[in-house]
C-alpha cells in the first residue's frame, strides 16, 4: 500500500469521526433544549402550587412526630396488642382445623366395610 492510501483512510476516519460528534452535539443540544422548556414549564407548575399553598395547608394532618409522645406510645402499644389478639386468633383457629381433621381421621372407615 503507498504511503498517501494511509493518509487518505486516516484522514476519512478523522472526517467520520468529527461528524459524529458534531451529529452528537447536535442532538445533545436540542436534547437539553427541550429539557429546558420542561424546567421553565415546572417552575410555572410551582409557582401555581405555591400561590394555592395557604388553601391546601390547612387540609394538612399534624405529623405524628410532633406529637404527645403518651399518645403515640398508647397507639403503638394498642397496635401491637391487636396484633398478637389476631396472631393468637390465627393459632387457635389453625389448632381447632387441625383436631377436627386428626378426629376425623381416626373415625374413618374403609369403605364397603
Amino acid at each position: 500500500m503507498p504511503w498517501w492510501s494511509w493518509i487518505l483512510v486516516w484522514g476519512g476516519l478523522v472526517i467520520v469521526l468529527v461528524a459524529m460528534l458534531v451529529w452528537f452535539a447536535f442532538v445533545l443540544g436540542r436534547k437539553s433544549l427541550a429539557a429546558l422548556a420542561e424546567l421553565e414549564s415546572l417552575g410555572d407548575q410551582l409557582d401555581r402550587l405555591d400561590a394555592n399553598l395557604d388553601a391546601v395547608a390547612l387540609k394538612r394532618r399534624p405529623s405524628d412526630v410532633f406529637g404527645d409522645r403518651e399518645q403515640l406510645a398508647f397507639a403503638v402499644d394498642r397496635h401491637g396488642a391487636e396484633r398478637a389478639r389476631r396472631r393468637q386468633a390465627r393459632r387457635d383457629a389453625a389448632i381447632k382445623r387441625g383436631k377436627l381433621l386428626q378426629h376425623s381421621a381416626q373415625n374413618w372407615t374403609p369403605p364397603h366395610a
